[in-house]
C-alpha cells in the first residue's frame, strides 16, 4: 500500500525525468545497478534535487524517496499489466486498453526492467541428467498390499 506523499504534477515530473537519468536505481541490466554504494548515492542525489527543487519537501528522507519510487512503478506495472493484457485478449486494435495514468508515458523507460527473467524448463531435462536414489524396495514395500 502506497503511502499519501502528495507532490504536485510539476515536481513528479520533474522527478521522474531525474530519476530516469540514474540507471542505477531502476535498470536491472545496468553494471551499476549491482553496486550498493552507487546506488545510495544516487537516492542521495534524488532527495537533494527534490529539497532544491521543492522547498515545501526540506523533510523528506531517503526512505521516503524509495517509497514514492516504489508507489510509482506498482501503478506503472498495475497499467501496464492492463495494456499487455488487454493485447493478449483478443479485442481489436479499438477495444486496447488506454492508460489512465498521467505518468504512464514517462515512465516507460522502465518497461525493459519491468520483464521478469527467463526461466529454465524443467521438462527439458533428460534422463541423464536426473539422478535418483535406488528407491525400488521401498516402491515395493509401499505397493504391495497388506492382507
Amino acid at each position: 500500500m502506497c503511502i499519501d506523499m502528495s507532490w504536485s504534477r510539476a515536481t513528479t515530473e520533474a522527478f521522474l525525468s531525474q530519476y530516469e537519468s540514474l540507471p542505477c536505481l531502476w535498470s536491472v541490466k545496468s553494471s551499476e545497478y549491482m553496486n550498493k554504494l552507487k546506488r545510495e548515492i544516487a537516492y542521495d542525489k534524488l532527495l537533494s534535487f527534490l529539497k532544491e527543487y521543492d522547498k515545501s519537501l526540506s523533510n523528506l528522507k531517503v526512505e521516503d524517496v524509495k517509497k514514492k519510487i516504489d508507489c510509482l512503478r506498482t501503478s506503472f506495472r498495475r497499467e501496464y499489466k492492463k495494456v499487455e493484457d488487454s493485447k493478449k485478449s483478443g479485442a481489436g486494435c479499438t477495444d486496447i486498453y488506454t492508460p489512465s495514468l498521467w505518468f504512464y508515458e514517462k515512465m516507460m523507460f522502465i518497461k525493459n526492467s519491468e520483464t521478469p527473467r527467463s526461466s529454465k524448463s524443467t521438462l527439458d531435462i533428460t534422463e541423464s541428467e536426473v539422478s535418483l536414489p535406488n528407491t525400488c524396495s521401498l516402491f515395493v514395500c509401499i505397493l504391495t498390499p497388506l492382507y
